[in-house]
C-alpha cells in the first residue's frame, strides 16, 4: 500500500522511465487524487452557493445568537455570493451585443459528442437573435463603462490612461472565445482537428499552428481532453513558447510554470527530448502544474518549488528562458471579474518589484545567444515596459523583433513621467479589441 508522503519533504520530479516504481510517482500519482478531491470540493460548495436564497441574509439572527458560524464562514460565504452577484450583473444570461457567441456559432448537436447541449430549432435561433438586438441599446459604452466604474473605481480611473477607448471597455466586458490546442506529443495535428470538426465550428490561431478557436465551454466531456489530446489554452498565451526557438536536446527553464499550459507547449515543440524545468512558489499551484504535465504526457519536465529567484545563482546553465511573471492579471478580467473587483492600485509596485528580481534571475541563469521571453497578462506599462526596461539598463540584453500576424497596440515609451528606451518598440502589447484575446504583453530577448 502506498504511502501518503508528506508534501514539505517530497521531491517532485516526472521520471522519464519507470514511473510507477518509484517515491517520485507516488508522490505523483497521490497530488492528482489530491487535486481531484479539491476540485470535487469546490463544486460542492458551487451548488451550495446557487442553491440560496439570493435575498436572504447568509446565517440567521439566531445561528448567530448561538455562536454558530464563527472564525469567519459567515465573511467567507457572504464573499463568495457576493462574488457570484457581480459576475451574473457583468454577464447577463441573455446574448450581448457586446459580444456573446452568435446563435449561429452554439448550434451544436447533442448526440455528437459536444456535451450534451441539444440543437436549437430555427424558431430558437431567431429568438435568441432578436433577445440580442433588443440588449443593444441596455450595453452601450456608456453604460459598459458605469459598470466597471462601479466595480472598481481606482481601475477605471488608471485605465483611462493606458486606452480609454470604447473598444476596449466593450472588449473587457465581452466573454472571451474558448480555445485549445492540439497536443502533437500525443497525436498528429491533422487527425485530431479532423475528428473535432465532425461535432465543433474550428478556426484557426494565426500566430499558433496548433491552436483553435472553438464554439463550446463544455470541454469535461470531449474524450480528447480528458486524454490530453488538446489542452484547453487562451489563445495570447500561446505566444512565448512560439517565440523561444526551441528544438530537441535543450535545457529549458520555466521561472514561473503553473498551471502548464505553456511548459506543456514547450515540451511539445521540444518533442519531448531535454530538459525541462519547470518551477514554481506554491504547493496548491505545483499540484495543478503535475497534473496537467501528466495528462499531456510530458516526460522531460522536472518540477521545482522555489522563489524564481533563486535560479540567478545557476548563471548560463539554460538553452532558452521563460519568464511568465505572477501580475495584476488585468487581461484575464473576460475570464472572472473577480479579478476586476479585487484589482488594487498598491500591488502594482509589489508586482514590479518582483517581477524585475525574476527577470533578471532568468537572464543570469540564460546561455550565451540564447533567447528569454517574458510575458504578462497585464496591460500596466509599469509591469510591461517598466519591467523590460529596467532589464536593459542593468543589463546588455537586447530587444529583438517580433514578426508574428497579430494585430498590436504601440508600446508606451513614457508612463507616470518616467521615459522608457526606445527599443521597447520591438515588444508586443495586445489589448483585447485587437484580436478579441485577452490582454498580453510579450518581450523575446536574446543575451549577447
Amino acid at each position: 500500500m502506498v504511502t501518503e508522503p508528506k508534501f514539505r519533504n517530497a521531491k517532485f520530479c516526472i521520471p522519464k522511465k519507470n514511473r510507477h516504481d518509484c517515491q517520485g510517482a507516488e508522490v505523483f500519482r497521490w497530488s492528482v487524487r489530491a487535486y481531484a478531491e479539491k476540485e470535487v470540493e469546490i463544486r460542492r460548495e458551487y451548488n451550495n452557493i446557487m442553491a440560496t436564497d439570493w435575498e436572504s441574509p447568509v446565517v440567521s439572527t439566531a445561528d448567530m445568537r448561538h455562536g454558530k458560524n464563527k472564525g469567519g464562514s459567515s465573511y467567507k460565504r457572504r464573499e463568495r455570493r457576493e462574488e457570484w452577484l457581480m459576475h451574473r450583473m457583468m454577464h447577463r444570461i441573455s446574448d450581448t451585443s457586446a459580444g456573446s457567441r452568435s446563435a449561429s456559432q452554439r448550434v451544436s448537436s447533442g448526440s455528437s459528442g459536444n456535451g450534451g447541449e441539444e440543437r436549437l430549432t430555427e424558431a430558437e435561433a431567431a429568438a435568441d437573435a432578436t433577445s440580442a438586438n433588443a440588449t443593444t441599446a441596455d450595453n452601450s459604452p456608456e453604460k459598459i463603462r458605469e459598470l466597471f466604474r462601479e466595480v472598481n473605481t481606482k481601475f477605471y480611473e488608471r485605465y483611462t490612461r493606458i486606452d480609454n477607448s470604447d473598444d476596449f471597455f466593450m472588449s473587457m466586458y465581452k466573454p472571451i472565445r474558448s480555445s485549445i490546442r492540439v497536443n502533437t506529443l500525443k497525436a498528429d495535428l491533422e487527425d485530431v482537428v479532423a475528428r473535432l470538426r465532425e461535432d465543433f465550428h474550428l478556426e484557426s490561431v494565426p500566430w499558433c499552428e496548433e491552436g483553435f478557436f472553438i464554439n463550446t465551454e463544455s470541454f469535461g466531456s470531449i474524450p480528447e481532453h480528458r486524454l490530453g489530446v488538446i489542452f484547453t489554452q487562451e489563445s495570447a498565451s500561446m505566444i512565448p513558447p512560439v517565440l523561444m526557438e526551441l528544438s530537441p536536446k535543450m535545457n529549458v527553464l520555466d521561472i514561473a510554470a503553473a498551471p502548464g499550459a505553456k511548459t506543456t507547449q514547450i515540451a511539445q515543440y521540444m518533442c519531448n527530448d531535454g530538459c525541462i524545468i519547470a518551477n514554481d512558489v506554491k504547493m496548491k499551484r505545483l499540484n495543478i502544474l503535475i497534473s496537467n504535465l501528466q495528462r499531456c504526457g510530458v516526460l522531460i519536465a522536472h518540477v521545482t518549488m522555489k522563489d524564481g529567484r533563486f535560479f540567478g545563482k545557476f548563471e548560463e546553465r539554460f538553452d532558452a528562458v521563460l519568464v511568465d511573471v505572477p501580475c495584476s492579471n488585468v487581461g484575464m478580467i473576460r475570464k472572472n471579474f473577480k479579478y476586476l473587483k479585487y484589482w488594487r492600485a498598491s500591488e502594482i509596485k509589489r508586482l514590479s518589484k518582483l517581477q524585475k528580481g525574476l527577470i533578471l534571475a532568468g537572464y543570469k541563469a540564460l546561455k550565451e545567444g540564447g533567447v528569454l521571453v517574458y510575458s504578462t497578462c497585464t496591460l500596466d506599462p509599469v509591469e510591461n515596459e517598466g519591467v523590460v526596461d529596467f532589464l536593459i539598463r542593468e543589463t546588455e540584453a537586447e530587444i529583438e523583433n517580433i514578426k508574428l500576424p497579430v494585430n498590436r497596440h504601440p508600446p508606451f515609451l513614457e508612463f507616470d513621467g518616467v521615459s522608457f528606451n526606445e527599443d521597447l518598440r520591438k515588444c508586443l502589447r495586445i489589448h483585447p479589441q485587437d484580436n478579441d484575446t485577452e490582454g498580453f504583453f510579450v518581450a523575446k530577448i536574446r543575451k549577447p
